[in-house]
Order: C-alpha cells, then structure tokens, then sequence
C-alpha cells in the first residue's frame, strides 16, 4: 500500500485536493496514509508513526518516526497499523465528545465470537 501512496506524494495536484486545517481540525492517520500527511508538510519534524514498510519513506520527508502503535501530536493523530484503530477511535470520540463518552462506548466492544 505505501507504493500506491508514496506515488501519490509526486503528484502535487493530488496533494492540493487534500484540504486540511490543523488549526481546526482532527486530523489523523492510519498505517502509511501518515505519508499523505507527511507530504503536506502536516508532520514536518514533528513525532509519527507508520507501518513498518513506510518508515523510511516518511523520515525522508522530515518526520521524526518512531516505532509506537499510537503517537499524537496536539490535533495530530498516527496510528501504525490495523491493530492501532482502536488508539484512534477512541482518541476521536474522547477528543469530541469526552472521556466518559469514550469509555462507555469502548466498554461495548467486543471481539467477533464471544
């Protein structure tokens, strides 16, 4: 997958249809899509994450990438893999709606067949 993005990245038309506001938004990623937000210069010598595959090709664009599942950085969320969903979900809610709105929604989570 990080073929496809890190493609992406040369095509500066499509960087500039990604329209974010770190000023006022949530902004977040999951496993290589960090590139994206490394591409637009969101995560410049700022703290990230990403999957394993990506690692090297998001330090060349400046980001400080450090193996952890879950890393925020103010409203910047990276998540480094499938495993980490449940990191930025629950970042999400809380951050939108608070910790307790959080918590008992992550109470009712269960795992398929029990």
């Amino acid at each position: 997958m990080s073929v496809l993005v890190a493609q992406h990245l040369s095509k500066q038309i499509y960087l500039s249809r990604l329209k974010v506001d770190n000023s006022r938004q949530l902004i977040g990623s999951m496993c290589s899509g960090a590139l994206l937000l490394g591409g637009l210069g969101l995560l410049t010598g700022k703290k990230a994450t990403t999957y394993p595959t990506a690692v090297n090709q998001l330090r060349k664009l400046g980001v400080n990438v450090v193996k952890e599942s879950f890393v925020q950085q103010g409203n910047i969320v990276t998540a480094a893999g499938c495993l980490a969903a449940q990191d930025l979900t629950y970042w999400i809610i809380s951050t939108l709606y608070g910790e307790k709105m959080a918590s008992t929604i992550f109470t009712t989570i269960q795992p398929v067949g029990t």
